[in-house]
């Protein structure tokens, strides 16, 4: 399959998703999104208190204006981590997705934004088990690395990592689902990625 760029003879279009046209289907996902967070940190917050993230407490006992500095340069720190780090999960979940695009398929990937969500897309044909790892693999890579860094961390950057962590499991809500669909696809399906849009094929009987 590698090169392909067109949908060989004999095929016909299964189904199509696209989530920019489809916004009732994309607020559904988006509140699976949410609730994937919200999920994680309570069930997380049972072995480590929230406020290992941020102790109020630490605010009366900093030792004068230097100490309550130290607290408040942590404080933003940890703020600022969270921030970065939420919002480059999926940009790299995106470029991890074009490298992995190209190393599948040969051809060579194209980026784009919708809104401020960047995407990829390509011109090439994946068979159903590639677009399958393509979907769920960067999101994959991405968590064992978050949790390699969770298990390294002070217990005080605990939840900064976790939250990130929780960023990125979030954001592969949409990709979860489309691979579900594609499961119960037959063998031999082939799948187009536009970006904003992608196309399942199956051979017509």
């Amino acid at each position: 399959m590698k090169n392909l760029t067109e949908i060989p003879d004999g095929y016909q279009t299964m189904w199509s998703l696209d989530l920019k046209s489809d916004q009732k289907k994309a607020l559904w996902l988006n509140l699976a999104a949410l609730i994937v967070i919200v999920g994680m940190v309570v069930v997380a917050a049972f072995a480590v208190p929230l406020n290992f993230l941020l102790d109020l407490s630490r605010f009366f006992h900093a030792g004068g204006v230097s100490g309550i500095l130290a607290v408040l340069w942590e404080a933003l720190g940890k703020l600022a981590a969270i921030v970065i780090g939420t919002v480059a999960c999926p940009l790299l979940q995106a470029l991890l997705n074009g490298l992995l695009g190209r190393w599948l398929s040969g051809v060579k990937p194209t980026y784009g934004f919708t809104g401020l969500v960047l995407y990829t897309s390509s011109n090439a044909c994946f068979t159903k088990r590639g677009y399958i790892a393509l979907l769920l693999l960067p999101a994959a890579i991405l968590g064992a690395l978050l949790l390699l860094v969770n298990l390294l961390v002070p217990l005080s950057w605990f939840w900064v990592v976790y939250l990130i962590q929780a960023c990125n499991l979030s954001s592969a809500v949409a990709s979860v689902y489309t691979a579900c669909k594609l499961f119960r696809l037959p063998a031999g399906s082939l799948v187009q990625d536009a970006g904003a849009r992608m196309t399942a094929y199956v051979k017509a009987e």
